[in-house]
């Protein structure tokens, strides 16, 4: 989408926004000032006390014994805590968000004649998102990195030989990585030569089944929405692509919010809106019966993703979410108290980098289009529920 029709509302329909154990020292009594008074009439009870017991110890001797365990006490329930604390602090692991590739940019018609065609040539487009997989693969050991998210946007016009391509460049990934629609996947195009309705989500299925395959594979967890289901709302077949899968104690969600509806005025593909789907089989539904379901909430141990910020934009601009949506999103986290649970959102679409307070304390965190520079935002974990979003490659 262009970026400049799009103004960011701050309003988002509803209000969206090692200590050390101490140490007790040993209670000395009055001892030394009884011996002081003893000493002073003539008696030298230390003198009388070993002659009457010629084998005790003296117990000026048990001092220096006492202070040694003491220290050596004080010193280990130190390590312990500087230990506890360097785990608490140490990163978990990273993951790299990336979004809005536009595979096919300033191309009528991509690859071989048709919406529909499997080649497409290199160019700089492409060229840029090679260089932001290898600069990917360059940084792994240095923040660790697990895996991919890609938020959609892969096409400019949804042609099969847009996504094919994308697929071919991801795959050249060290890491693996999880691929979600966007609005520019949906109803493929090329020229004056249009499909005749949103089927970009189900090529979108057919490209990357076997990426999904690998997935399964590596990640047991992973639960995949069926596809397809009927769609009310344009008397269509949709094959929505909702996932979710677990890692390393954390839980991650995709959601697809792309519109089926046409876009307006003679243009073509979909309209920049996004939308819940809230009937059987749609987003909404899906959604919330998995996290009815779910049972491994933890402390900001859950992660959404989308092509679209789950938010209202306004100036005239439906672009995202409806503040009805947004409020039934927001009703929704606040009804099931997961405020402490979700710690956010992260989506691309607007082309531009910032982040936002919204619903129950949760962060909106949207990161720039690659095309715009092979950019791609690193996101580290550390054990103490930090999370870092400030880091770009």
């Amino acid at each position: 989408m262009n970026p400049s029709s799009a103004i960011v509302s701050p309003s988002l329909g509803s209000s969206l926004l090692a200590v050390l154990p101490l140490l007790r020292a040993p209670d000395w009594g009055s001892g030394f000032s009884d011996a002081a008074d003893a000493e002073a009439d003539g008696v030298r009870p230390d003198v009388e006390e070993a002659e009457a017991a010629p084998d005790a110890e003296p117990d000026i001797d048990a001092a220096p014994e006492f202070e040694a365990e003491a220290e050596a006490e004080e010193e280990a329930d130190a390590a312990d805590a500087e230990a506890e604390a360097e785990a608490t602090d140490a990163r978990l692991f990273s993951f790299a968000h990336i979004t809005d590739l536009h595979i096919g940019d300033g191309t009528d018609d991509y690859g071989t004649p048709g919406w529909d065609d499997r080649d497409g040539p290199e160019d700089d487009v492409t060229a840029t998102l090679r260089f932001a997989v290898s600069k990917i693969n360059f940084a792994l050991d240095d923040y660790d990195i697990r895996f991919v998210m890609a938020t959609g946007d892969f096409g400019d016009s949804g042609e099969r030989s847009e996504e094919q391509k994308t697929k071919d460049i991801l795959d050249q990934l060290n890491v693996p990585y999880f691929p979600l629609i966007g609005n520019h996947d949906m109803w493929p195009y090329s020229g004056s030569d249009e499909a005749s309705g949103p089927v970009g989500d189900a090529q979108f299925d057919e490209v990357f089944s076997s990426q999904f395959a690998a997935l399964r594979t590596l990640f047991p967890s992973l639960e995949k929405a069926p596809t397809p289901v009927y769609n009310p709302e344009c008397s269509c077949m949709a094959s929505f692509q909702n996932y979710a899968f677990d890692y390393e104690g954390y839980h991650f969600v995709a959601l697809d919010m792309v519109t089926r509806s046409h876009a307006p005025f003679g243009y073509h593909g979909v309209t920049s809106e996004a939308d819940l789907f809230d009937f059987e089989g749609g987003t909404w539904r899906w959604l919330t019966d998995h996290l009815d379901a779910y049972t491994g909430f933890g402390e900001d141990n859950v992660f959404f993703f989308s092509h679209h910020p789950p938010i209202v934009t306004s100036l005239g601009v439906l672009d995202c979410l409806t503040i009805d949506e947004v409020d039934r999103i927001d009703g929704y986290i606040r009804d099931r108290a997961l405020g402490g649970s979700i710690w956010g959102f992260f989506a691309g679409h607007h082309h531009l980098d910032y982040t936002l307070p919204g619903y129950d304390g949760q962060s909106i965190v949207v990161t720039p289009a690659e095309k715009d520079g092979s950019t791609v935002r690193i996101i580290q974990l550390y054990g103490d529920h930090r999370v870092d979003t400030g880091t770009f490659l």
